[in-house]
């Protein structure tokens, strides 16, 4: 498949899909001081912008040993995956007063994906793609689809995408709605000019 036209199909991350369930194997990743976090507000990336240097935006990436106040504040961090076996994740600061989160922007800024995302290096859009629709669909799963009881993440730091439900009764996982969209047409054979 030729992926060079489709923008934020270029995610290079190892999504580490076997280990990631392992709860003590991310939090030992979390842990680790070479994990790197993606801070998102409010749907929006932190990019540092080039402006009038002719260089391209770049998604800012915090070190975990510098992201202590962005980790109290977050609402949410996930496991992304593996990025040359160094771990990152995405924390959720959508919490934050629009000052305070240009604050803690310093040389960057919170912008739109669908703003900066066709100046990103292919391999940044999806990784940011990734972050942001990842903490999206867990903002917006909070509640679980069969009982109504609220979902959780069992982790302090979620490393799988499935919350589940909190209600010992139920328990049901929560999943992304993968299913395939079909397309249809609507064509008349019958003709519709005056006689």
């Amino acid at each position: 498949m030729n992926r060079s036209n489709q923008r934020y199909a270029g995610c290079l991350l190892d999504r580490a899909g076997r280990l990631r369930k392992n709860s003590a194997w991310v939090a030992q990743q979390f842990a680790a001081p070479g994990a790197r976090i993606l801070p998102v507000w409010r749907n929006r990336n932190l990019i540092a912008l080039a402006e009038n240097t002719g260089q391209t935006p770049t998604l800012i990436y915090l070190p975990r040993k510098q992201a202590h106040n962005i980790l109290e504040i977050a609402r949410e961090t996930i496991f992304l995956g593996l990025e040359a076996n160094i771990p990152l994740f995405a924390a959720d600061i959508s919490p934050l007063p629009q000052s305070e989160s240009e604050e803690l922007a310093r040389n960057g800024k919170f912008l739109d994906l669908r703003r900066v995302g066709p100046s990103l290096a292919a391999d940044q859009a999806a990784l940011a793609a990734y972050a942001r629709s990842s903490l999206r669909w867990h903002r917006y799963s909070r509640y679980c689809g069969h009982c109504g009881a609220p979902s959780e993440s069992r982790a302090a730091c979620s490393g799988s995408p499935r919350p589940r439900c909190s209600a010992r009764s139920c328990s049901c996982p929560s999943s992304p709605r993968c299913g395939r969209s079909i397309r249809a047409s609507a064509s008349s054979s019958t003709s519709t000019t005056p006689a």
